[in-house]
């Protein structure tokens, strides 16, 4: 007759050893993972921003001076960045920068030798290859929402060699002279829509679209309604700094009348303002002229003016928001990463 046994403690110590055994490689396993995974995210991380910085120093060094946006000029640049932006100096660059598409920079980045996995031999991975990559775009500001004021080309006066334009009086629908002598001006378009600057017509509180077609539509008034709060913003950045720098739309030729018109935009341009007299003196955040400004080009009566000077100014952009062709070039430009 078969006896009946019952197992001991000890056997049962047995079985459980054997299991946790086989828990401890899963365990161990999942330590690889978590540490070595994350080291590799913190490489990438370094890199990345030594590819971000790379490809924002070619962008900037291409906006800026043209001529030497040369392959040499950006690898250097790039193994500067890619190196400096990581803590154990490991960043470098992966290949030439990639300069083939206008007004693009493409930067790739790896670390200096495969990075060593602590716990990667336990799943058969003793080390990582770790690259990533970024590309910065630079140009002109495109069509895009605006305050809704137009300035003529007449008197816009920036160059290759000149950073600061002059200060100068924007006066609305004159229609005699040209670039006043005296610092005021005036486009002599035979158009009444055109003057020193000329109103546009607003899609939202404050705003006017500019077309892909680099148009604009006028608007018949003379003065801007809905747009105190960023007058009042101006005043607050003037009474701080002095002036305030705002990009504008830059207007080379005006036809028709009123709210049927329209305005050929050439560009985008920065104008670092002063003043401006765009209703009746008083409170009115419409009317800001401070003490500081020149007498000869302070407005007066029913004169409607703008006061300030052309200035060269970078800002940030998407690729969206540039173009690349040189005749919207007014020395405003767009540098960004493409995201």
């Amino acid at each position: 007759m078969r006896r009946l046994t019952r197992k001991t403690h000890s056997d049962q110590r047995g079985a459980v050893a054997i299991v946790v055994a086989l828990l401890m490689v899963v365990l161990v396993g999942f330590a690889a993972l978590a540490v070595d995974i994350g080291r590799i995210a913190s490489t990438k991380a370094q890199l990345q921003n030594g590819a971000d910085a790379s490809a924002l120093a070619v962008a900037q060094l291409c906006s800026k001076v043209p001529t030497d946006c040369t392959l040499a000029k950006a690898n250097s640049l790039a193994d500067q960045y890619a190196l400096a932006n990581t803590l154990d100096t490991s960043g470098m660059r992966d290949g030439p920068v990639d300069l083939t598409v206008a007004g693009h920079a493409t930067v790739n980045t790896r670390r200096n030798g495969d990075l060593n996995l602590l716990f990667g031999g336990v799943l058969g991975e003793t080390s990582a290859r770790v690259t990533t990559s970024a590309t910065a775009v630079w140009g002109y500001p495109a069509p895009h929402t605006t305050f809704p004021l137009a300035l003529s080309d007449k008197c816009f006066d920036l160059s290759n060699s000149v950073d600061t334009g002059k200060l100068q009086k924007f006066t609305y629908k004159k229609t005699s002279g040209g670039k006043g002598t005296d610092g005021q001006c005036y486009d002599g378009a035979v158009s009444p829509l055109s003057g020193g600057f000329g109103w546009l017509s607003q899609s939202g509180d404050c705003k006017a679209s500019i077309t892909g077609s680099w148009t604009a539509g006028s608007d018949p008034g003379n003065s801007v309604n809905g747009c105190d709060t960023i007058l009042q913003q101006w005043k607050a950045a003037i009474s701080k700094d002095g002036w305030v720098k705002v990009t504008l739309p830059v207007f080379a030729a005006a036809s028709g009348n009123g709210a049927g018109g329209t305005f050929t935009i050439r560009g985008f341009a920065t104008f670092q303002i002063y003043g401006w007299m765009f209703a009746g003196a008083g409170n009115d955040p419409r009317t800001y002229q401070p003490a500081s400004i020149p007498a000869s080009l302070q407005c007066s009566g029913s004169e409607r003016c703008i006061i300030g000077k052309f200035v060269k100014y970078e800002t940030a952009g998407q690729q969206s928001e540039t173009t690349v062709d040189p005749s919207h070039n007014l020395y405003t430009t767009t540098i960004g990463l493409v995201k």
